[in-house]
């Protein structure tokens, strides 16, 4: 089986690999930085934690740097061809969901903020010495006991990052209303609205998002919420109410086409589309990695293996997969992609009455 790889557009809802004007996106995160004029590849043990949160495994990346330095020069050099080019045979799978994506820009702002916090071992003594009045390194002053006295000292609340900050809360609110959701699965409307105080989450879950500074993100959550908390009232669902709407069975060579089309007259005509707002697709049987090259893309893209999910609940079966597997040190996701089609589809359908979205 042929697998074509290809650059996505870069914008705020990427999930690809993107050539941008400051460098190289995965999603919103440069793997390429523009630093002083100059395109620069992130540092070894950065790219590889930027890739381990991306997909959840680790990824050897001394080729993906040797790639990732190809890129670099080509876009130093000015070549708008080459760097595309060098950026394709990266071979670097999207990210699996928008959840991915906003965990990975944390992640990168946690980095940056340790990058910015760490000492440089072959610095000048002045240098490695901590101020009390250094914004970005501050110092315990003399004479602090303990003999703490010029040493650096973690940040206080105030002095860290508001992107670290907005980024860290925007993923506590989402965990708390995923898991006000699930909850909600599993009790009556009635008993859960006693139990869990679902207005306080999402009070909760607003004013974090008013720290960061983007009313998109809260906008989007707001879809993400309203959906969630709509489909878990009603409790689990039969598989035919999961399914998108179809009079009958049908099959395509690629997801792509499973949304759309491409006519005879080369237009792009709507076959499913979008999930719609605050909702996402669910492959059973899980697309890419193994099974990519292992089971044909019809047994993948089709209407009885792609169901229709509440973006939360998603995250939530996406969680699910990450979970130890009967292989000690392997998640259910890589194992899976060992078994035969019939199993993974059997596990698949566990995980989702497991977590009572399927009756």
């Amino acid at each position: 089986m042929i697998r074509m790889w290809r650059l996505s557009e870069a914008s705020a809802d990427n999930l690809g690999l993107a050539c941008t004007g400051d460098g190289l996106v995965l999603g919103r995160t440069h793997l390429i930085e523009r630093r002083n004029g100059h395109f620069v590849v992130r540092g070894h043990t950065e790219v590889a934690r930027l890739l381990k949160c991306a997909y959840q495994t680790e990824v050897p990346t001394d080729g993906v740097i040797a790639g990732l330095a190809t890129v670099a020069a080509a876009l130093n050099a000015g070549d708008p061809c080459l760097a595309p080019i060098a950026a394709v045979h990266l071979k670097m799978p999207q990210l699996p969901d928008s959840a991915t994506r906003d965990v990975l820009e944390v992640e990168d702002a946690l980095i940056k903020n340790a990058r910015n916090e760490e000492l440089v071992g072959g610095g000048s003594s002045d240098f490695r010495k901590a101020s009390p009045d250094d914004p970005k390194h501050p110092g315990w002053p003399a004479g602090t006991p303990d003999g703490k006295g010029g040493q650096f000292r973690p940040k206080t609340d105030a002095e860290i990052a508001p992107e670290v900050k907005a980024g860290a809360l925007r993923l506590a609110a989402r965990r708390a209303l995923r898991t006000t959701a699930i909850k909600l699965l599993r009790f009556s409307a009635e008993a859960a609205a006693n139990l869990i105080p679902i207005l306080d989450v999402a009070a909760d879950a607003a004013m974090a998002l008013d720290v960061a500074d983007t009313v998109s993100q809260f906008c989007r959550l707001a879809k993400d919420v309203t959906a969630a908390l709509d489909f878990a009232q009603n409790g689990p669902r039969s598989f035919e109410e999961l399914q998108v709407p179809s009079g009958d069975y049908e099959e395509f060579s690629s997801y792509d086409g499973f949304v759309k089309r491409e006519s005879a007259q080369q237009t792009m005509t709507k076959m499913f589309g979008a999930a719609g707002d605050g909702y996402q697709y669910h492959h059973i049987v899980t697309q890419g990695s193994a099974n990519t090259d292992n089971i044909p893309a019809e047994q993948l893209q089709n209407t009885d293996n792609i169901i229709r999910l509440p973006t939360l609940l998603h995250e939530a079966v996406n969680g699910a997969y990450l979970e130890e597997s009967p292989i000690e040190g392997m998640n259910m996701y890589r194992w899976l992609q060992t078994q035969p089609y019939d199993i993974q589809r059997e596990e698949g359908l566990k995980i989702l009455r497991r977590l009572n979205i399927l009756k």
